[in-house]
């Protein structure tokens, strides 16, 4: 899948959905909604929760087309569903649009060919509707200059100029536990999931521009492009 025109809504959201499932145990729509709040975000959210009224104070959606028209395009969305119901809620996002969809769901396995489908319909739906996607099976975003914290572990508001990503959740999360530790603070981090829309690549090409970023570090078991990469 070829770069959009632009990540930023990734890192620099006005607005953004969290949609989420009421009865699933870990409850991860819930705990990134909450870990976004206390951040201090201050752009627009809209929970999406067919099953609660409201969370954390926050009235829910019970669908993606309620999210005002007004609202339009909606910079980021972030789905929290089990696999099976990515496609219908990236159609839906597609609908109304949204310039970006980060798919924080684990479990996601392409080398079962039911997961494979699900993500080649995905890969599908984003490059019809133009919506750059990150994940699967990512943990989140933060950048801590828009006090955004896309993760369900909270705590990561520091500001600083360093942009980290990694390949391996826990490898990142360990990361900036010794970093707090250190006293050493990040512009932002991503979780790459397993890479089958954006990667390592992208991040660089758009961290090279951004201004709140002055190095960029990062985890890699292995390299999605190598020739790319090197570039």
């Amino acid at each position: 899948m070829p770069l959009p025109a632009s990540i930023s809504p990734f890192f620099y959201p006005r607005s953004l959905a969290i949609i989420g499932s009421a009865d699933q145990d870990d409850n991860m729509g819930d705990l990134v909604l909450g870990n976004l709040v206390n951040a201090g975000y201050t752009g627009k959210i809209f929970p999406v929760n067919l099953k609660a009224a409201s969370i954390l104070g926050l009235p829910c959606l019970r669908k993606p087309d309620e999210i005002p028209e007004e609202d339009h395009p909606l910079d980021l969305a972030v789905i929290c569903l089990p696999l099976g119901d990515c496609p219908r809620a990236l159609r839906a996002c597609a609908a109304l649009p949204v310039k970006a969809v980060l798919f924080m769901r684990s479990g996601f396995n392409t080398n079962r060919n039911h997961d494979f489908d699900i993500a080649k319909e995905l890969l599908e739906i984003a490059e019809e509707a133009g919506i750059a996607l990150l994940g699967p099976n990512s943990l989140g975003i933060v950048n801590t200059s828009a006090k955004l914290n896309l993760c369900p572990q909270g705590g990561l508001t520091q500001t600083g100029h360093i942009a980290f990503f990694s390949q391996s959740s826990g490898f990142g999360f360990a990361m900036f536990s010794w970093a707090k530790e250190n006293n050493i603070a990040f512009s932002s981090f991503v979780s790459l999931g397993d890479r089958k829309f954006l990667d390592e690549s992208d991040l660089l090409t758009f961290w090279a521009d951004d201004p709140q970023t002055k190095v960029i570090a990062g985890y890699l078991e292995n390299v999605a492009d190598g020739p790319r990469f090197l570039d």
